[in-house]
């Protein structure tokens, strides 16, 4: 069945550290593959790194923000284009280092309503964290640290209505 949806992997809920199952497919990879997606990270790299990852990101991740699916209207989503009452979108927050350097990882994660589908990693993209000066120590992250306070890796985030994620 699960090659039928093209679902090449699903994560249990032990496997996501209790954010449920999560399923991986061939679509989801060339969505995260994307022109669109490697342009919203850092570096194309960084991208790519993230993605030999992409497991242990969704588990040491948390759930920073679940919002209904905005319609996309003419290629942009805005509250005026409605929202699709089968969907909700999940934005897991976590943190990667690449070459002793932290990066912010966002994960979308697609929840199907009233379905037995799993709910389907969607897309991510890697961002630049600020560390503040005493924030962090001198020496590089170790290549799998996978992790950090929430209050360093949501700096300056917003929610889908634009408010910071922390105040």
């Amino acid at each position: 069945m699960a090659k039928s949806h093209g679902i090449i992997g699903v994560m249990s809920d032990v496997d996501t550290n209790g954010k449920g199952f999560i399923s991986i497919s061939v679509s989801s990879i060339r969505k995260m593959m994307s022109t669109s997606a490697l342009s919203r990270s850092v570096t194309t790299s960084i991208h790519y790194a993230a993605l030999l990852r992409l497991r242990d990101i969704i588990r040491e991740s948390f759930v920073g923000e679940c919002h209904a699916d905005r319609l996309k209207v003419a290629g942009k989503r805005a509250v005026d284009n409605g929202v699709n009452p089968e969907v909700e979108v999940f934005r897991l927050f976590g943190c990667v280092s690449v070459g002793g350097l932290p990066f912010r990882s966002k994960i979308t994660v697609k929840g199907y309503r009233d379905s037995k589908e799993n709910p389907k990693a969607y897309s991510y993209e890697i961002s630049n964290i600020e560390i503040l000066k005493g924030n962090a120590g001198a020496e590089p992250l170790p290549s799998d640290k996978i992790s950090m306070n929430a209050n360093i890796l949501l700096n300056g985030v917003t929610d889908v209505n634009g408010q910071p994620l922390i105040a």
